[in-house]
């Protein structure tokens, strides 16, 4: 499969119809709304990690940090709030439901952009791999692809089935049902506290213990977001996307040429206390 150029990408929009189209459209859009939060939530990890390894380092720039910290934390939470926002045109539930209404369409993209793949199935033309809850809906494919595993060792693929379009959107609703908690819980901090100001946004720390989120739960949405849009772009286009710049932890990079310099700055300091004496 192709990762993505300018040049690739418009060659695949072409051969869509404008029904397509607007679906890709959609699709591109979230994509780029879950790799931003992923983006951001992977940063706020390097930050936390930094402050631990690196404290003289942050300590030098307080200010910068604390407040970096806060702006990726609100951004990452709306982004992800929009993603799941029931009520906007674009979301993951509304592209659900455009993937199911042109099944079809898409079996046949797949078709054409796929069948040369040894043991292609025309019928049942979309290969998914499952994600861990997802497999508890296919148990018989994952024990005998797992029994075969076994025979190499413990290190496990992801399991995967030869599923149609329609038969995959009706996976990626389940899957999102199974998160309805975790994005009741989103919706309502947005609402009262990000997105408003409620009463509810004098006492936050009240709300967190009445609706808490972890940052590993964030993170689940976060993944659903990517796994149903990189999929999705994937199949339509035949483009894998990336779930993180390639540079998402230069941060430590940065804290590492901050420790050498003070290092030498010490050195510096400390050589022109002798040169005193």
């Amino acid at each position: 499969m192709n990762h993505e150029s300018d040049h690739t990408v418009d060659a695949a929009k072409k051969e869509l119809n404008a029904d397509l189209l607007e679906l890709f459209e959609r699709c591109s859009y979230l994509y780029n709304e879950a790799f931003y939060a992923n983006t951001e939530l992977a940063i706020l990890r390097e930050l936390s990690k930094a402050s631990s390894g690196y404290e003289n380092e942050v300590i030098c720039a307080g200010c910068f940090f604390s407040f970096t910290q806060l702006a990726l934390t609100e951004s990452c939470f709306m982004n992800c709030a929009r993603l799941f926002d029931a009520k906007s045109d674009i979301s993951i539930g509304n592209l659900i439901e455009e993937v199911s209404s042109h099944s079809a369409e898409i079996d046949a993209l797949a078709i054409s952009i796929f069948s040369d793949r040894p043991n292609f199935d025309r019928l049942n033309p979309i290969v998914h791999p499952l994600a861990e809850d997802e497999e508890r809906f296919y148990p018989k494919e994952v024990e005998s692809q797992r029994s075969y595993e076994k025979l190499f060792g413990d290190h496990y693929e992801m399991v995967t089935v030869c599923i149609t379009t329609h038969d995959l959107s009706n996976l990626w609703k389940k899957r999102l049902n199974g998160l309805s908690k975790l994005t009741d819980m989103l919706r309502d901090q947005r609402n009262k506290v990000f997105a408003h100001s409620d009463i509810e946004a004098l006492n936050y720390d009240e709300l967190v213990r009445r609706l808490p989120l972890t940052f590993s739960e964030i993170q689940k949405l976060i993944d659903f977001a990517l796994d149903l849009t990189i999929e999705l772009f994937a199949k339509i286009t035949g483009i894998e996307k990336d779930r993180l710049p390639k540079n998402y932890n230069d941060i430590q990079g940065l804290l590492k040429y901050a420790e050498v310099g003070m290092e030498a700055v010490e050195q510096h300091l400390g050589k022109a206390l002798l040169d005193q004496d």
